[in-house]
């Protein structure tokens, strides 16, 4: 019966990857408020998830190199200074991708935009990220890589009625458009 189960499951786990795919992020930054603030924002997106956490420039390398994520959020004005997270990261990426992730660069102040301009970052977010401002930057990231967004199922679109039907009333079903 156990088996059956665990079969069942890994069927389940292939279908539904084959149906949904999904795109991995990493998460750059040393302190844990940070971390949970921007995870707890990017979950509203299922089309993305999370491939990890890294602490410093050494594991966001490692990282990056490994899971091959299509969006990396770097904080640049580290909490713990001892740690070395910088722009410096997509530098050293040249040397091993052909496609680098895209970066979102977070920062307390603007001091840095020109620095990440410069070094190539898809985005620049101020904290406390704001969820509009989040969303507007993962729709971006979509557009850029041709990701397909898909919208929640409570989100429907009234149909087009035809202008002949003036007096027929069509069944609800009809009536509006639910985009998967």
């Amino acid at each position: 019966l156990t088996v059956k189960i665990m079969l069942e499951t890994l069927y389940c786990r292939i279908i539904s990857k084959a149906y949904f795919v999904r795109y991995p992020y990493i998460v750059v930054d040393n302190s844990n408020d940070n971390i949970e603030e921007t995870l707890h924002e990017s979950e509203r997106f299922r089309d993305f998830f999370c491939a990890g956490v890294a602490l410093n420039s050494e594991q966001a390398l490692d990282m990056i190199l490994e899971n091959q994520p299509e969006v990396v959020f770097i904080n640049i004005e580290p909490v713990n200074q001892k740690n070395d997270i910088s722009l410096a990261i997509i530098g050293q990426l040249h040397q091993f991708l052909d496609k680098l992730p895209l970066f979102v660069v977070l920062a307390d102040s603007q001091k840095y935009a020109y620095d990440a301009i410069k070094a190539g970052a898809f985005g620049y977010l101020l904290k406390p990220v704001q969820k509009i401002d989040l969303i507007k930057c993962l729709l971006k990231v979509q557009k850029a890589r041709n990701i397909p967004f898909r919208i929640e199922k409570e989100n429907f679109i009234p149909a087009q009625v035809p202008e002949n039907t003036e007096n027929t009333e069509l069944p609800e079903a009809l009536t509006r458009i639910c985009i998967k």
